[in-house]
């Protein structure tokens, strides 16, 4: 089974419940955050699972990339807030 990357913002509350149902339905999973997103380390995932939280910009460099895996057929589940980013582009706005 490929990995999932979960991510896991400053302000974002609900990355730790994501990976705990990853891990209860023993999927495996690594948490990742805006650096890895914007150095393009998402390419070595099947999937991405933003959950929500206060607050989810990731930076033009980061949407940028994640844009890019979407396009080119990676998976995304966005939870709340999170699911903003497989919605629109937000431009950092």
């Amino acid at each position: 089974m490929a990995c999932v990357a979960v991510y896991k913002g400053s302000k974002n509350i609900s990355g730790e419940k994501a990976a705990a149902a990853l891990s209860a339905l023993e999927i495996p999973f690594r948490m990742v955050g805006v650096r890895d997103i914007a150095a393009g380390r998402l390419e070595d995932f099947s999937c991405v699972v933003f959950p929500g939280g206060h607050s989810v910009q990731i930076g033009a460099g980061a949407e940028k990339r994640l844009l890019g895996f979407l396009d080119g057929g990676g998976g995304f589940v966005g939870i709340c807030a999170g699911a903003l980013h497989g919605a629109i582009p937000t431009g950092g706005a």
